[in-house]
């Protein structure tokens, strides 16, 4: 069999030049109350019908918890230790005195901060990848071919949501939410040491306004105009080349 040795050279190098682009990658931040799981695995879906993108050839997947159970085995730490830690964000002077009382406090703040930044940074030079949450948005900051996007609603219809989710009174919801809103901005502020700002998302969706196909097509439609991913299904490209 003739091996058409230009295109495999050409392909190659191709291959080459991928591997050192960013991304792509889709970064959802979201308020406290606004569901990501079920939209991401419907985008995931679509996503990887339509085949390989051109920036990357390997199917998107969905990365959230990955992140910390990823930090958590390499500094020899609890999941849970991380979240914690970011959130309260000690001092190197703290860290220290505690050092005696738990093990886990050998792992300094730094140490913690730096390992969560660089694995973010992993899976989006990788490309393909969703990233919800755990400051991802803020993290890609600065990258190429990252879409953020930021997943909003009123403070009361979030409030109804959880309230109907943990059968809790409205008014508990209403200080529920708005105490998790404060903490997921405060985690990723001391994660990357800047302040929260709303204007770095390319899309806000009201989900209380959008339904699920209408927020999907929205995004969709921006990834190709992006160059995210293929326009159409590579079958159907194919199968019109044959035709004509």
């Amino acid at each position: 069999m003739k091996i058409d040795l230009r295109k495999y050279l050409e392909e190659r190098d191709e291959m080459h030049r991928s591997l050192l682009r960013d991304g792509p990658v889709v970064t959802v931040s979201r308020a406290y109350g606004c569901e990501a799981n079920r939209l991401v695995m419907l985008l995931i879906h679509r996503i990887n019908e339509l085949g390989p993108g051109t920036l990357k050839k390997h199917p998107w997947k969905y990365i959230s918890k990955e992140v910390i159970d990823e930090c958590a085995f390499e500094l020899g730490i609890n999941p849970h230790d991380i979240d914690q830690r970011i959130l309260a964000h000690s001092t190197e002077g703290i860290n220290g005195l505690l050092a005696g009382f738990a093990h886990h406090y050998e792992v300094s703040d730094r140490e913690i901060l730096s390992k969560v930044n660089e694995v973010i940074v992993s899976y989006a030079k990788k490309g393909n990848v969703i990233l919800v949450g755990r400051g991802g948005s803020m993290v890609t900051e600065g990258m190429d071919h990252v879409l953020r996007i930021r997943l909003e609603a009123p403070l009361k219809w979030r409030a109804r949501v959880i309230a109907g989710k943990l059968g809790i009174g409205d008014d508990a919801a209403y200080d529920l939410v708005q105490h998790m809103d404060d903490n997921r901005v405060r985690w990723m502020e001391h994660l990357t040491g800047r302040s929260f700002d709303e204007h770095m998302f390319d899309l806000i969706i009201n989900v209380e306004k959008m339904s699920d196909k209408e927020t999907l097509d929205v995004i969709l439609q921006v990834m190709k105009h992006r160059g995210m991913i293929p326009t159409q299904p590579l079958e159907r490209k194919s199968q019109k080349s044959r035709v004509s």
